[in-house]
């Protein structure tokens, strides 16, 4: 893969990475805390609130394992996409679990659902394309 390509992986995983940061942050303070931001809306704090710690744990795995696939690939090692796979079955079985544990169903519309669906499809097929590039660098 060459290093444009790699970059622009990196950059829309990055971002990624970094908004699933936040949320993974804000859940684990939320749920520790046991209290909300005044400003969130009571059913969205009654959702953080009853967050799995498993979904939760989830995670943050994924997160620490996207930003050692995202070193990985700024750095054009091996393994980057075996990782990237690992940290997308993990965050989709942690998403999975929320949303089957909690009231996600009840509180975010459906556009929300459809985004965040988006996301992890948006992630296969970096992914995919990811094993595309690799696969054609070795066959030249």
């Amino acid at each position: 893969m060459d290093q444009k390509t790699r970059w622009i992986a990196a950059v829309l995983i990055g971002v990624y990475v970094i908004m699933a940061t936040l949320e993974a942050v804000s859940t684990t303070a939320i749920r520790i805390s046991g209290s909300v931001p005044a400003s969130m809306p009571a059913e969205h704090a009654a959702y953080f609130l009853a967050m799995p710690w498993l979904a939760i744990i989830a995670a943050w795995i994924a997160n620490c394992i996207y930003v050692a696939s995202l070193a990985l690939l700024v750095f054009g090692r091996q393994w980057t996409t075996q990782l990237l796979v690992v940290a997308v079955v993990i965050d989709l079985l942690g998403w999975l679990w929320a949303r089957t544990a909690t009231m996600y169903g009840e509180i975010f519309t459906p556009a929300e659902q459809t985004m965040d669906a988006l996301l992890f499809v948006a992630l296969a097929v970096i992914v995919v394309l990811m094993m595309i590039a690799r696969r054609t660098d070795t066959l030249t």
